[in-house]
């Protein structure tokens, strides 16, 4: 019979391959483009993450909730202040971790992270871009604190609960990334997130303070994915 912790285990290793195969998809379909049609692929592994969490915890009769400690103001005031404190942390290990690569700032992000714009219409951009929003911009966010801090972290132990997770968490933003180096920068930042995360829930006793924080940098990334072809429909010069 497997054990919790086996089962924990087992849920992470299977996100991690399943986003490796749907980027991966993504890659041969779309090529250079993948990088920004990747987001759309995330919907079924998604999907598979969510119903396999809210099986087994369901299951162990222990649910995973995101049902406020506090009133939702507070919860909503304890996510901004979260956003702040975790971008600044995100930022200093993005930076330092490309000035580590290539030794120069100025230079370094634009040999890393350069990806070429793909060749599509403002209205297929457009689309895409509300499509993302949909499904990963609100949905990502939830299902993935559902299954790193929810489930898993209460199930692996204090310390072991925190770390394993929080690697798990940064492996798998590595494959969203352009280059090899790009992966090594975002393994490293989403690693630190993680534990930042992890160490809040541990703090917290809850969830809901560290998904409105997902969800709104989630937000954040998807919604210039549709107003930017929206003003480009609209005529609007972006240069």
């Amino acid at each position: 019979m497997q054990t919790l912790t086996q089962r924990a285990l087992g849920l992470l290793v299977l996100r991690v391959f399943l986003i490796a195969l749907s980027m991966r998809l993504a890659a041969l379909l779309f090529g250079e483009a993948m990088i920004m049609l990747g987001a759309l692929f995330l919907l079924p592994v998604n999907l598979v993450t969510w119903l396999v969490v809210r099986r087994f915890a369901r299951a162990e009769h222990a649910p995973i909730s995101f049902r406020p400690g506090r009133s939702w103001p507070r919860e909503l005031l304890w996510a901004l202040l979260w956003l702040a404190l975790f971008s600044v942390a995100f930022a200093a290990v993005i930076n330092v971790t490309v000035f580590l690569l290539t030794g120069d700032l100025s230079t370094g992000f634009a040999e890393i992270f350069a990806v070429p714009e793909p060749d599509l219409s403002p209205g297929l951009l457009l689309a895409l871009g509300l499509a993302t929003l949909v499904t990963y911009g609100l949905f990502n966010a939830p299902v993935e604190e559902a299954l790193y801090r929810g489930y898993a972290q209460s199930r692996l132990g204090r310390a072991r609960g925190i770390w394993v997770p929080s690697f798990f968490f940064g492996v798998q933003h590595t494959f969203f990334a352009p280059t090899l180096p790009g992966a090594i920068v975002y393994g490293a930042a989403f690693f630190v997130w993680g534990l930042l995360s992890a160490w809040v829930v541990a703090r917290q006793g809850r969830l809901l303070p560290v998904m409105l924080t997902h969800l709104f940098v989630n937000l954040g990334s998807t919604i210039p994915a549709v107003v930017l072809p929206a003003l480009m429909l609209a005529g609007v010069p972006l240069d």
